[in-house]
């Protein structure tokens, strides 16, 4: 196996195949991802403030909810775009 790109230092490397491939690895953009992040922190910061919210979430809690995010809305906007064009 060759050397790894340093173009990985972008990206958050899931070790989940991608599909049903079985050599490449999903992937997810840390400038996408922290922006998703950054969202959340702001909407729970409005929360707490208001009091419909407890408890701040977890770094690892937000990194999964912003993982979450980009598979579920964008991923399969991405995937119905290239199945109607």
């Amino acid at each position: 196996m060759g050397k790894r790109s340093p173009l990985w230092e972008y990206f958050y490397d899931t070790k989940d195949k991608h599909h049903n491939n079985k050599t490449h690895n999903l992937a997810i953009c840390l400038a996408c991802l922290d922006h998703i992040k950054s969202n959340l922190e702001n909407d729970e910061t409005r929360q707490l403030v208001s009091h419909s919210l407890l408890h701040r979430s977890s770094e690892d809690e937000l990194k999964r909810q912003g993982m979450y995010f980009i598979f579920i809305f964008i991923c399969s906007t991405i995937a119905e775009l290239v199945i109607l064009y």
